[in-house]
Order: C-alpha cells, then sequence, then structure tokens
C-alpha cells in the first residue's frame, strides 16, 4: 500500500516522486530531467535516481534530484517504486530487436510506468505510458498525477498483464505444450 509505505517514510501525500534507475548513458535523461524542472513550479516533486557509477557532477544536480549512488538488488528497487508515484524508463531509439528487462521487472510493482516510444516497449500498449517528444512526455507525466482515471487504467492494465503472464501460467502453458507433444 503506496499511502502507507509513504506515511511509514514520512513522505508528503503532495510531494509527487519520479524514479529512474540503471546504467543508461546520462544523455537518456535529458528529457526527464527538463520536464522536471518546468513541473517543479506546479507541483512538489522530486526525481530519485539510482546509478551504480559516479558519472554525474554532484556539484551540478538540481535541487529536484535526488541521486543515490548504489546498485540495489530487485527487492530494494520494488521499495523504491512503492514509494514512488511515477516510474520513469530511459531507453535511446534502436533499430535492433530488443525488449526491456526493466519494465518487465517492474510492471508488477504496479507504480506507473512512463518510457519513450521505441522497440524496447513495442509489445506493450496500455499498460505503461509511451511519448515521442518531450511535449508528450510532460502531457503524460501530468495526467497521471492530475486524472485518477487515467492513473487507474494504465494501473489496471498493467496489473491484468503481469497476472496473464505469470510465470505459473507460462509454466501451465509450457506444462500443456509439453503434454501435447
Amino acid at each position: 500500500n503506496k499511502a502507507l509505505v509513504r506515511k511509514k517514510s514520512s513522505i508528503s501525500k503532495k510531494k509527487i516522486i519520479l524514479f529512474s534507475f540503471g546504467r543508461q548513458p546520462l544523455e537518456e535523461y535529458r528529457d526527464y530531467l527538463k520536464v522536471v524542472e518546468e513541473l517543479k513550479g506546479r507541483y512538489e516533486v522530486k526525481y530519485v535516481i539510482l546509478r551504480s557509477d559516479h558519472k554525474w557532477n554532484q556539484k551540478e544536480l538540481p535541487k529536484f534530484l535526488d541521486l543515490k549512488m548504489e546498485a540495489p538488488p530487485t527487492e530494494k528497487i520494488y521499495e523504491y517504486l512503492q514509494v514512488a508515484d511515477i516510474h520513469l524508463i530511459p531507453k535511446s531509439p534502436t533499430d535492433s530487436v530488443v525488449v526491456s528487462s526493466t519494465v518487465f521487472q517492474c510492471l508488477g510493482a504496479l507504480t506507473p510506468i512512463v518510457v519513450p516510444n521505441t522497440k524496447h516497449f513495442e509489445l506493450l500498449e496500455k499498460e505503461i505510458v509511451k511519448y515521442n517528444n518531450r511535449k508528450e512526455l510532460k502531457e503524460g507525466i501530468i495526467k497521471l498525477i492530475a486524472v485518477e482515471d487515467f492513473r487507474k487504467d494504465v494501473l489496471n492494465s498493467a496489473e491484468k498483464y503481469v497476472n496473464n503472464n505469470s510465470s505459473e501460467k507460462v509454466a501451465e502453458m509450457f506444462i500443456k505444450l509439453f503434454r501435447d507433444i
């Protein structure tokens, strides 16, 4: 329960927590940082980024950014996701055949995920919020913050996807397949 976790952590209900983790190239965060800069006048916002490297100049970080240098286990990442309002996953476009392990690893946390519209996420539609440019990114984040029905629809779609693709269901499909051979 997000409200309970935030209360235990003494985090205001009004504060909007955006969260990212990983070792993506720094330029992949550019749009997120610019949009958060624009949103900070409208919302009480904090952007938390977990990284396992020290490539950012910590003296030049904006005040809304909480950069943590750690490579936590999955359980700790899920704790961050439970507190966060929105999970931002940076990815550059590619022509390769790819899938984002991060989105599938984190979808079950049921924190809305916002991603660039790249091949990494082409298997998902309503389960995540995709954007094509900075304007759409900002609109998507604002909609997740301000429009409860939209947020619920995204989370319901994510939960349905997680349930339909659980390890138990996948195992059942393989067992059935092997029995049919």
